[in-house]
């Protein structure tokens, strides 16, 4: 249904269908894996940047608030940045969906359909004193957690808000923001979530072709190595896994 109605506004800049790459498509099948078990979804995804992962959760999002009545959603983004770019995502969905419906209002950073379908979503920031306060949402993209400035208590007082039953989806994802923190230490503890990692190599346009690259001293200099030749080590190993 995203990719049949949806649109999105692309790194070259136009306006063109939605389809979804892979991690897209591998987070479809794990979301889907996961409803069908008629259970809380709850989703962490450990990633690369620019896969299209929020891309993705903003699409079922719309999808979901579409065709659920008296639904809540929250899109929590780090910064006020992030918050105004995956509302302008959500916006665009909506602004090229020929087959929209009504809203009853649209305000800065949400939006909430014509009764009596009625749903509706908020878009809010971290940096907020109290996100989410008075919303009970089912559906929820917490986005770039590891760079909140308290993660701990605003994703204690996030997910208590969300209920605890089948039909509710929750999406934690961020980018590594360094070893000990607190999103850190959620993916390494957690046995609530289901966990996703996506490498940068994800998808083909972030690799290049090494042939067209000089490699004769990738990895020789000591800042990208712990000890001496780990670069290269790490070289062999991937090369021996892709073997595999």
């Amino acid at each position: 249904w995203c990719e049949q109605r949806l649109k999105i506004n692309p790194e070259a800049g136009a306006i063109v269908p939605l389809r979804y790459n892979y991690p897209q498509r591998e987070m479809r099948r794990i979301f889907q894996r996961e409803m069908d078990k008629a259970i809380p979804v709850r989703i962490m995804v450990l990633k690369a940047r620019k896969l299209g992962i929020s891309t993705w959760m903003e699409s079922v999002t719309y999808d979901w608030l579409t065709h659920i009545p008296n639904q809540n959603a929250l899109i929590l983004a780090h910064d006020s940045d992030g918050s105004d770019l995956l509302f302008e995502m959500f916006q665009t969905f909506y602004d090229f969906d020929e087959e929209r419906r009504a809203t009853r209002y649209s305000h800065q950073k949400g939006i909430t359909f014509q009764a009596p379908h009625s749903s509706r979503l908020r878009v809010q920031t971290a940096g907020k004193r109290y996100p989410g306060t008075s919303l009970t949402p089912q559906i929820a993209h917490l986005s770039e957690v590891a760079k909140w400035p308290d993660p701990q208590r605003i994703a204690l007082s996030i997910l208590n808000a969300i209920p605890d039953i089948a039909g509710t989806f929750a999406l934690m994802e961020s980018t590594a923001a360094g070893a000990g923190d607190w999103f850190n230490e959620q993916w390494d503890l957690s046995s609530q979530w289901t966990k996703v990692f996506f490498p940068w190599f994800s998808i083909p346009e972030r690799s290049m072709d090494p042939a067209a690259v000089n490699m004769e001293d990738l990895g020789e200099d000591d800042r990208y190595n712990l000890y001496d030749g780990e670069e290269r080590d790490l070289l062999a190993l991937q090369s021996a896994h892709i073997g595999d």
